[in-house]
């Protein structure tokens, strides 16, 4: 199992509160196959958080993840 900062917790936890489904093995952009705890999106302001993240377009639809 990924071992996650506070961060990724936080993140993880306003996510599930939200309703959102979390996937734990997203590899983003400049990650080099580490992964972090991640959610896909149709709409990026439909999700809010406490925690530092960053997000990708995805051409339809948007994906937002907690880096460490």
């Amino acid at each position: 199992m990924l071992e996650l900062s506070d961060n990724q917790k936080q993140f993880v936890k306003d996510a599930e509160d939200q309703g959102f489904e979390v996937e734990y093995d997203y590899s983003g952009r400049g990650m080099y196959g580490k992964t972090c705890p991640a959610v896909r999106l149709a709409n990026i302001a439909d999700f809010r958080t406490e925690a530092g993240y960053c997000s990708d377009s995805m051409g339809l639809g948007y994906i937002v993840y907690a880096k460490g």
